[in-house]
């Protein structure tokens, strides 16, 4: 048993330290983002971009981004869920082997084997209910999970539609220009 918590107590180390590095990266990616904007302001400061140009590329590495964030966060997320379930199946493997221990004690201080009859239907039944729980548990990440990718998805489906919105202004922005 011993075992089982340092490998989980390892992963929860690994997952913070993941976490860690992840949050490094986005300050990298942020100030990366900052330098690309620097040169592009500075492109457009030197006559090779029209403010339209710079603003285009701007949101368009915003909503990158967004997008980049969204997936990492959600990857994060289910790396948490997997631990969790891990510790939550040890935890009820855990409870489950000292339910089946005391049930066995307290049949042997009344004399009842544990070989067959009511006390072996005993036995299984708390089998079965720590089974039903890693059903439920097992479902209930599954809820998450799906839950994670969507709030992904509508992250990057609210990128999209916003980004279009934006080519949509900017081209009619220049039809109206050109049309005089």
């Amino acid at each position: 048993m011993g075992g089982v918590n340092t490998a989980v107590n390892a992963a929860t180390n690994l997952l913070t330290d993941n976490m860690i590095a992840r949050t490094l990266g986005s300050a990298m990616g942020f100030a990366n983002t900052l330098s690309a904007y620097r040169n592009l302001a500075g492109a457009f400061m030197s006559g090779g971009q029209t403010a339209d140009d710079v603003a285009r590329q701007f949101e368009a590495r915003e909503a990158q981004l967004k997008i980049k964030n969204a997936q990492d966060s959600a990857a994060l997320a289910k790396e948490k869920l997997a631990l969790e379930q891990e510790q939550a199946r040890v935890n009820r493997l855990d409870k489950l082997r000292r339910a089946v221990a005391r049930q066995q004690v307290m049949f042997g201080a009344q004399g009842i084997s544990t070989e067959g009859g009511s006390a072996e239907a005993v036995l299984r039944g708390l089998s079965d209910a720590a089974d039903l729980e890693a059903v439920q548990d097992a479902q209930r990440a599954e809820i998450q999970r799906r839950s994670y990718d969507l709030d992904m998805s509508q992250t990057i489906s609210a990128n999209l539609l916003k980004r279009q919105e934006l080519l949509e202004k900017n081209n009619l922005r220049k039809a109206t220009k050109w049309s005089f």
